[in-house]
Order: structure tokens, then sequence, then C-alpha cells
């Protein structure tokens, strides 16, 4: 540890290396805890930097991206994060990300960032013992903020907790660098002047990596490569040739001899930057019309000419602020600092919060973070309530299907519409609390909406609540606080829970999943592939693009589909693409820039797993191909779209789809509810045979 400390003293960029020459002189506990978090964020914003500044060089397609740059005028940890989050995704799926996709995956072989998470998780969640194998970057990261938010925002922790966690938050740190090597390889340099000579641009760089600003030699380009209009901004260098390709201003500012950070903006003249291991801010009039030309294209209704739309960027920011489902003080201090910078009222702010907390299914009491401990909520009995309605219980049950994903997305509102019709039949008022549309398949919609199941259950009063869980870790952690008391049945379709010691540490039953077997809808997808395309002795190649990262549905289509291929050829081969989260946008895009680098005639065809993305996949080779292609595209869940599509298709690519069954399941659903209604014994697990539908 001893020699990688010099590393980053000299070799990593220098508002890291500053913060982290803080934290060796530290004279105590406390003062090292503080300068270590004091690391942890310059750490944080300056990767969210680099990859703000690598979307800023798209297209700008990702609306969740547009959307989340709007609170860059006062953002918080947490928004700091998710910005990292999404761009570095985003463009890595572009394929144009400095951040290596490795850096990004779940890793078991960096021990002291596995003992900082479960240190972290114990602390975070008092009478738990956590001892997971295996820890993301990302999911650290995530812990960590939330981690900083209870122990900054709320207050400081004892001493004690101190002089214990500061060990293992020090070490873990080490495993993130070590783990973002790329940090020391990409250099971060000045560029002071840029001086035309004959026929040449001279370019005065200075090194800004270490704890020292070194200048180095001269890059010297012809008019056509000159860097003009980047003289006084940081630029990142390749880490292959070292030459300046990024530009991270506004984002990051050389001033005072130091690197200064984006702190935030009154967006009207000011923008303010803090130097994260001096303390000392920075306002820099100079570079609002920067700030503004590269980030005010976010800003709803931003214009010179026009001013501002005050309201839409305070509605933005307090939308974000419930990506947990709650705003927390800290995120509190920085809504109200924005009101006062916008020039709202109070009266406005809380009205355009009451909007947004309504478009998001969230009650205001449940949003707002109480500052001492809450109160139990006032939970009216059923039997009183039926009473004051005159309904008597035992005419009818209630269902309540709480999915986390929206329902405008084909498969979704077929399930949905047929579930209700057959509850109807079936004596049982169906009811639904689901993400606004907008959302697709984003697990944070979700979770704010499970942040307010307090409120949610005593609303509908639910016998029986049909849940089609995230799989994502923050969703299980928010429902095990959630749903400590649940009173009613408890079912779950398309997806489970995978974390079975809750139930059965508070004495709850398993609740039961019905779900198609997405196995063998897989290996059926193979099926159709093999027989349309592919013929005996051929060079076998494949695409596969997923859906959700880490879904086991998802793993399980694509873990049918490749063993059903081996079988009949073992020497194919299958390339996986980025993971399109379900969505046709998205999986458009993918192909069009998977086309751009390979020779797409050399495949014979693309499994998807979802319809929408076969659809996307299609209008991406639909561009950019004649009927001379010869090519296979099957997806899974039949949408009506897409059996239109098939029928409808000139190109001969759409080969079929995957059925969910849908008599079969929503039966499955129906008989299910009511043997958990009567009380009567259920299997763990209903699985519901697919059906291959072809041309």
């Amino acid at each position: 540890m001893e020699n990688f400390n010099q590393t980053i003293l000299h070799e990593y960029p220098h508002p890291i290396a500053k913060c982290y020459e803080n934290v060796m002189g530290a004279r105590d506990a406390v003062e090292r805890w503080e300068k270590i978090r004091q690391l942890y964020e310059a750490t944080l914003k300056y990767c969210s930097c680099i990859a703000i500044a690598e979307y800023l060089q798209t297209e700008h397609e990702d609306q969740r991206i547009n959307t989340a740059l709007s609170y860059l005028s006062k953002p918080t940890m947490g928004h700091w994060f998710n910005l990292f989050r999404l761009c570095s995704g985003y463009c890595r799926n572009q394929g144009k990300s400095l951040f290596p996709e490795s850096a990004f995956d779940k890793i078991k072989d960096r021990p002291d960032l596995i003992a900082g998470f479960n240190k972290i998780k114990t602390f975070l969640e008092t009478g738990k013992h956590f001892q997971s194998e295996a820890v993301s970057l990302l999911a650290y990261l995530e812990l960590w903020v939330t981690y900083r938010n209870r122990t900054s925002g709320h207050g400081a922790p004892q001493r004690a907790h101190i002089e214990e966690l500061n060990p293992f938050l020090e070490k873990a740190f080490i495993d993130v660098l070590l783990n973002l090597s790329i940090l020391k390889q990409a250099t971060l340099v000045f560029l002071s002047d840029i001086r035309a000579e004959r026929h040449s641009f001279v370019h005065l760089l200075y090194r800004l990596m270490g704890t020292s600003k070194i200048a180095i030699r001269d890059y010297i380009t012809s008019k056509e490569n000159a860097l003009l209009g980047l003289d006084n901004c940081l630029l990142i260098c390749s880490p292959e040739n070292e030459i300046p390709v990024l530009s991270v201003h506004p984002l990051m500012i050389f001033s005072n001899d130091d690197v200064y950070l984006l702190h935030s903006s009154d967006l009207k003249h000011n923008v303010e930057y803090i130097c994260h291991h001096s303390g000392a801010f920075y306002s820099a009039d100079r570079i609002y019309e920067d700030f503004k030309e590269k980030l005010g294209a976010f800003f709803p209704g931003y214009a010179a000419e026009t001013g501002i739309d005050s309201e839409g960027i305070y509605s933005n920011a307090v939308k974000m602020s419930l990506l947990d489902g709650i705003i927390e003080e800290e995120e509190r201090n920085s809504l109200d600092a924005m009101r006062h910078q916008l020039g709202l009222s109070d009266e406005r702010a809380k009205g355009l919060e009451e909007t947004v907390f309504s478009k998001l299914g969230i009650l205001v009491d449940s949003a707002i973070e109480p500052k001492t401990n809450p109160q139990a909520p006032i939970i009216i009995p059923y039997e009183q309530a039926s009473r004051e309605i005159g309904i008597n219980k035992h005419e009818f049950s209630r269902i309540l299907f709480y999915p986390y994903a929206s329902v405008r997305l084909g498969f979704w509102a077929e399930l949905v519409s047929r579930l209700a019709s057959q509850a109807f039949k079936n004596n049982m008022a169906f009811s639904m609390v689901a993400p606004d549309p907008s959302a697709d398949y984003d697990s944070s919609a979700m979770i704010a909406l499970l942040a307010s199941a307090d409120d949610i259950m005593n609303m509908y009063q639910p016998d029986l609540v049909i849940m089609v869980p995230s799989f994502s870790q923050s969703f299980m952690e928010l429902f095990h606080k959630k749903f400590q008391k649940i009173s009613c049945s408890l079912m779950t379709v398309d997806t489970e829970f995978y974390e079975y010691d809750y139930f059965k540490e508070h004495g709850l039953p398993v609740p039961p999943v019905v779900q198609i077997d997405n196995y063998e809808g897989g290996r059926l997808a193979a099926g159709i592939l093999m027989r349309s395309l592919i013929k005996e002795g051929s060079d076998i190649k494949l695409l596969v693009m997923p859906g959700i990262e880490d879904a086991p549905h998802s793993k399980a289509r694509i873990q049918g589909f490749e063993d059903a291929i081996r079988y009949k050829h073992p020497d194919a081969r299958i390339r996986m693409l980025p993971s399109a989260n379900f969505q046709r946008e998205k999986a458009r895009q993918i192909m069009d820039n998977y086309c751009e680098d390979i020779d797409i005639a050399k495949y014979q065809g693309i499994f998807c797993c979802n319809d929408e993305m076969a659809l996307g996949v299609y209008a991406s080779l639909n561009h950019k191909f004649d009927n001379n292609l010869n090519f296979g595209i099957v997806g899974f869940n039949n949408t009506l779209e897409m059996q239109h599509s098939v029928l409808m298709d000139k190109r001969g690519w759409l080969k079929g789809t995957i059925s969910q069954n849908f008599p079969e399941y929503i039966s499955a659903i129906i008989q299910v509810a009511k043997k958990l209604l009567r009380g009567s014994p259920v299997e763990q697990k209903y699985l519901i045979k697919p059906i291959e539908i072809h041309k």
C-alpha cells in the first residue's frame, strides 16, 4: 500500500492527488475522516465531469441524461453519482467512453473494496451483518453516497465510529482507484496559450497529474488540428498517445494555480467552483457564457432572449431528488437554495413539488424526510373503512397490481388488460399503482413508488398484492424496510424475489411466482433462427441483444438460446451486444453504431430479449440495407405491434417471436390468487410454457 500511496501522489489527477495528500497529513482520526470524505467527493465529481464531457460530444439523444443535466445548477453528491452512472453507461454503449466496461463489472479480487462495502452496509442497516463476496464499482459508490449523506448531511458520527470506519474507507478507496487506473493513464492538462508560428500552431501545456503543475513539451499541430478556442481550458489526453482529445471546460477550471470543480450556478450571471482539497470557492462571472453555451440547452425553456424557465428547472431538480423516494435534509437545503436563486416563492415552490409528487405517484408526507423519528402512519382498519363506504368485505377481494415497469409498452399493456378483465370475472376488484409511462424500465421510478408503500397500502387496503419486483439492490433494501409488517397476501409475476432469507427471517411465507419459462423461450427462439437461416456445415455467427443488465429473466432467455444453438452447432460464434434495457430506441442506436464497425452480412441473425428491441434493430437495418441482406431477427413477447410487423415485413428479416401464452399465464395468476385469498397452500413457482410464433 505504501508504494501505491506514492503512485496516487505523483501519477493521479491533481484534484485527487491533493486530497489524498491531505488524508496522509491528517493529525487525528476525526480530521482524517473528513479528509477521506473530501477525497471521495473530489474523485466522484472528477469522474462525473469526464463522463458528462464525453456525453456533450454526442448527439444528446438520451432524455434521462438530458433531464439529469438540468440540475447541474445546484447538484448534490447523489446527482453527481447519477450523472456518472448514466453518462458513462451511455458513452460505453456508443463505444466513446474513456472508462472501460471492465471497470464496472462485479469484482471478487478487491478484498478491501468488498470489506468496505460490507462495513458500510452493516452500519446503515443496524442489526444485520453483510458478507457480500463481489461488488461493482457503481454499487460501492452509490452506497458511499448514502453513507456520506447520513453522516454529513445529518450530523457527524461519534469518534468511536470514525476510528472504526476510517481504515475500511481508506483501503476501499485504494481499490476504487485500482479499478479506475484509467485516471492515471488519461493525463489532465491545462492549455495556457496557443501561438501561431508560420504554418504551425504551438500549444503550451501544463501537466496536472500528482500534486504539482509541470510544464511539458509543446504540442504542435497544423491549423486544421489546432485546439482553437480551448486556450485557458482543462483537457484530458488520450491514454494511447497523450494528445489532448476531450475538453472538460466549463465543468472543471484552472485558476489561482489550482483545479476547481463545478459547484453551482445562479443561472443568471454567475458560476461557482470549489477546490476540494483547500475548500476555496471561486466565482467565475467570465465563465458564465461558456456554461450557458455548453449546458444551457438542457435547462427547460432556457434562452437568452426569453430568460430561463425557473419553474421547469425547479421541478426537474425535485424529480431527480426523489430517485430514492425521499428528499433528504441535504437535498432539501439544496432545493431551498435553488428556490431563492430562481426567485420562486415558498408557496409556488410547494405547489411545484406537489405536482411532481402527484406525477410520480408519491404522497407528500412520505417524500419529505423528517428531522426527528416519524410517528407511525395512521392505518384505518379495513373493516372500518368498509363500513364507512357501505362495502361488505366478503362480497369481493381487493387486488393491487404493483409493477416495476411502465405499462405503456406492448407486453405490459396486454397483461394488465387481460388480468383486470379476468379479475372482475372472478369477483376481484382490480387496482394498479405503476410508474409514470416515461420511466419505461427505470427501477428508480419503482423505488420512488415503494417509498410511499405505507400510504399506498392504506389507500387501497388490498387483500392481495401482485408485485413485479425490481431486481435492483436499492429496491430490495427499501422493500425490506417498507414491508416488514405486511398484513396481506403477496405474490409476484414475471420476476421474483431472489433473496428469500428476508421472508424466512421475519416468519413470512416466500411469495409464489407465476412466470414464463424464459429458458425454454430462448431455446424456441434459437429454433426459429436455425430453421429459417442456418444450413448444415455453414459458419455460424449470431448476435444477441440482452434486456436489462443482470436481469435474471433476460439472462435465462439468453442461456436457453445459447444452449440450443451450441447443441446443434458446437462451434457457433455468438456475440453479445450491449444491453438496450428492453428499449426500442436504445436498441436502434446500438445497432446503428455496431453496423459502422463490422460487416453485418457476416452474421446470420440476432435474438433480442424482447420485441421492442427487435423492432429497434429492424428499424436500424431497414435504414441502412436493402433486400439483399440475408438476416434474421427474433424477438420475445409476441406484442400486437410485433405480430403486425412480422406480417407486413417485406424484407423478410423478422422471422418470428416468442409468445408468453397469455391465456395460460393469466389463468395461472388468477388461480394462485384465489388460493392465497382462501389461505390454501401454493407452490413456490409456476412456470408457463411459451409458444413459438413464426412465419
